[in-house]
């Protein structure tokens, strides 16, 4: 898996760093969906971005045209959750999306909206980690057969396990 893509190759979650994944051999890529100012979908790790002279942007901060246009290095903005949703389609690669983001908005929960996108990759070919209990829950309700893998921080306990048989996380 490619995480990130290849961020030592090219900047992290970017099309040309999971491009670069996919040609080493990588079959899945992981990448992290964060909430531009305008709800859209930015892949980014941290909640700010930056670029090779250090300037950063926080990604909450700003419109989904001024952070794409953002030189992360090597030409590349940050990719959109479309745009790799697009690509791992066209290519055949497995997607795991790690959730930075939750909850509602003005158009609706994020979560119901992620799954509508990734509901064109079969279920075998995707993932979602990172969410909340109440995240999980929410993604559950928009998609049953979404596969949800559990992170437990320190602080977790460890799930019921009739929940998690019964696919109620």
């Amino acid at each position: 898996m490619g995480h990130r893509g290849v961020p030592h190759i090219f900047p992290a979650n970017t099309l040309k760093s999971f491009q670069a994944a996919r040609d080493l051999g990588c079959t899945m890529v992981e990448c992290d969906v964060r909430l531009s100012r305008d709800g859209a979908f930015i892949l980014a790790h941290d909640p700010e971005i930056r670029n090779s002279d250090g300037e950063k942007r926080v990604v909450a901060q700003h419109l989904l045209a001024e952070l794409v246009a953002f030189d992360l290095g090597a030409g590349e903005g940050p990719a959109t959750l479309w745009e790799v949703i697009d690509w791992a389609k066209s290519t055949g690669t497995h997607l795991m999306v790690d959730m930075k983001c939750e909850g509602g908005m003005e158009t609706g929960p994020v979560e119901s909206r992620i799954a509508m996108l990734l509901s064109d990759i079969p279920p075998e070919r995707k993932c979602v980690s990172g969410a909340s209990r109440v995240s999980r829950h929410r993604f559950r309700h928009a998609d049953p057969e979404l596969s949800l893998l559990l992170s437990l921080s320190l602080e977790d306990t460890l799930p019921n396990t009739d929940d998690f048989l019964n696919r109620t996380l």
